[in-house]
């Protein structure tokens, strides 16, 4: 083989490999499913929730850093968060729910960390996907009452 064609694979498997890792990070990571709906899962900070089966379908999962949020994915494509998962250091939660105009919700303290929900306060959506996402955003304060730390 020459040396070109070794390269060649070399880089085709380097490039599939990255894309496997994009698109396996990029995957939510909910897979089990309760009576009610599907079980969300966070791996980093150990906690579950119950989303409703009324949702399935029509939302996405975004995780980055110490944030997990909840967006509705209409018909439409044009996305817009319902609610986020926020997990401060107690010293930085502390700061924060002082400081005018933040409307984050402790939800638990666990060690030094806190829990926090912070839901949208307003609707985007006109017509039928306006009456869906206040549908779901309705749903929001009984989805964190299964609020779980494992």
């Amino acid at each position: 083989m020459s040396k070109k064609l070794i390269f060649i694979i070399i880089a085709l498997l380097i490039v599939v490999g990255v894309g496997y890792f994009v698109y396996q990070s990029s995957t939510p990571n909910y897979q089990q499913k309760s009576a009610s709906g599907e079980i969300y899962n966070n791996l980093v900070y150990s906690y579950s929730l119950n989303l409703p089966e009324s949702w399935k379908g029509k939302y996405l999962i975004e995780e980055r850093d110490n944030t997990t949020s909840f967006i509705y994915n209409p018909s439409s494509g044009t996305k817009y968060n319902l609610f986020s998962i926020v997990v401060y250091p107690n010293s930085e939660w502390q700061q924060l729910k002082s400081e005018p105009g933040f409307h984050g919700t402790e939800i638990i303290k666990k060690d030094d960390l806190v829990f926090v929900y912070v839901i949208s306060l307003d609707n985007p959506y006109t017509g039928n996907e306006g009456d869906e996402y206040e549908r779901m955003a309705g749903e929001i304060n009984s989805i964190i009452k299964t609020f779980e730390i494992k």
